[in-house]
């Protein structure tokens, strides 16, 4: 996370909108006004906040007042907007003014269409998702449905303007050699005499290691002076970084050294990841899904939840099982890397998997990243993580069968696009080979099945980012 610099506190009034919002809290009876998300409210309805809105020009700031991590200081946000506005729209015709006013649903469409024109800085991203849902989000929690539903919409959505498996292996022949691509081809094979090549786990290990020197973690620093910046907030991005990228917002980052700012699209595709070398675990998690895919191994997307992302492959050759893979760490087969390395014992982990048939398997791998003598998840945590998947079930019509047992998968579902045409037959087999169960009762470790009536269904493509 961007160092956010602190700016001398300028008191300012709340003017007539701000006295408006006040006296409106009364129609919704006693509220609690020192956070951003009012008490007092339906938790059915949207939520109305407490806003720190900046001006300048036509270019508008927003933030949640009293929200950790937004700026609840007047000053500090006018100086966010003007370089950014600068740096976007120009040189600015006069200075910037703010106020402070109570951000309810008239006034939440407003900001809407102001970032369709690119003309809003949203200052956090819990303010983003307000703008973008009406709510404020809830840290600390189990998956929504919603969240589930996002993750879901993220394994299914390929679009055709995606790098193609055969464009992936040339890449991978190219940068990482050919001699290395071969290894890895054969590395996923079932061998009947492993011993002609090295182990799966040696060959992944040494990929993601040259893939970490290559694709550092991306932690915001000035490409002119490599001086670490200041994150000012997110904005629209560019038309061709919503079309050919995927990206749902652009971070904005200010440099002192060279008084400059800068762009940071957060990329959904493949291609610009692969040519701007610059991420974080959701766009390396989403290029690691896709460079395995490629080379032949069944790959699940996962995600905890609580703010990072990795993946896990599909090893049959000398292992037989789900692999822990995080690109971000060059980390192989190291799920208590998070626990012991981290300090960060994770409570619910779900594994996502789009298959050749366009269904999604969804299955809760908490167990797998937590050490054996940690104590248990407590009752009321997994049992909102279940009702969270099912509900998300429900939510996505059309769609059939819905299996729910933790052993009702003898085989790895196939994924979504086979390394060699000649092996596709086999993958869908395997498939639908899998065995299948019909009970309703759930826990960790099972795995929920959605399979698609008819087309792909995309979710939350500007949902939360890491």
């Amino acid at each position: 996370m961007a160092n956010r610099r602190r700016l001398p506190r300028r008191r300012r009034p709340w003017g007539l909108w701000g006295l408006w919002g006040l006296g409106l809290l009364g129609a919704f009876g006693p509220l609690d006004i020192a956070g951003p998300c009012l008490s007092g409210v339906e938790p059915t309805r949207l939520e109305p906040v407490s806003l720190l809105v900046a001006v300048a020009g036509k270019s508008k700031a927003l933030s949640l007042a009293g929200e950790p991590g937004c700026p609840d200081d007047a000053g500090e946000l006018q100086e966010a907007l003007e370089a950014w506005a600068t740096a976007s729209h120009g040189r600015l015709e006069k200075g910037s003014s703010s106020y402070r006013m109570l951000g309810i649903e008239v006034e939440r469409k407003k900001m809407n269409k102001l970032w369709e024109e690119g003309h809003l800085l949203v200052s956090c991203y819990d303010a983003f998702a307000w703008l973008r849902t009406g709510r404020c989000p809830v840290h600390g929690q189990p998956p929504s449905t919603e969240d589930v539903l996002r993750s879901m919409g993220r394994v299914l959505e390929r679009p055709p303007a995606e790098a193609s498996d055969d464009e992936l292996r040339a890449w991978i022949g190219r940068e990482y050699g050919e001699d290395g691509l071969k290894r890895l081809l054969a590395s996923q094979e079932s061998l009947e005499s492993p011993t002609e090549s090295a182990s799966p786990l040696v060959e992944l290990k040494e990929f993601f290691t040259w893939f970490r020197r290559n694709f550092p973690y991306y932690h915001g620093h000035c490409e002119r002076c490599m001086r670490v910046t200041h994150f000012l907030g997110v904005a629209r991005p560019s038309d061709d970084e919503r079309q050919e990228g995927g990206a749902g917002v652009s971070e904005v980052n200010f440099c002192e050294g060279c008084n400059v700012s800068s762009l940071f699209p957060r990329f959904r595709r493949v291609r610009p990841v692969l040519d701007t070398h610059r991420g974080r675990c959701g766009e390396y998690s989403w290029l690691a899904l896709r460079f395995l895919e490629a080379l032949g191994f069944p790959a699940r997307w996962v995600d905890n939840h609580a703010g990072h992302a990795w993946v896990e492959a599909w090893v049959e050759n000398r292992c037989g099982r789900w692999v822990h893979i995080d690109p971000c760490e060059a980390a192989v087969d190291e799920p208590l890397l998070y626990a012991e390395q981290w300090g960060r014992c994770p409570l619910h982990v779900l594994a996502y998997q789009a298959t050749a048939e366009l269904a999604v398997s969804v299955e809760d791998v908490t167990s797998t990243y937590r050490p054996a003598d940690a104590e248990a998840v407590p009752e009321e945590i997994s049992q909102k993580v279940t009702e969270a998947v099912a509900e998300a079930r429900m939510k996505l019509d059309p769609w059939s069968s819905f299996p729910t047992q933790s052993s009702c998968i003898d085989t790895p579902p196939a994924p979504h696009s086979a390394a060699r045409g000649n092996k596709e037959e086999k993958r869908r087999a395997a498939s639908k080979s899998s065995k299948k169960c019909d009970r309703v009762s759930v826990w960790p470790g099972q795995v929920w099945w959605l399979e698609p009536a008819q087309g792909v269904k995309t979710f939350g493509q500007e949902g939360a980012v890491r």
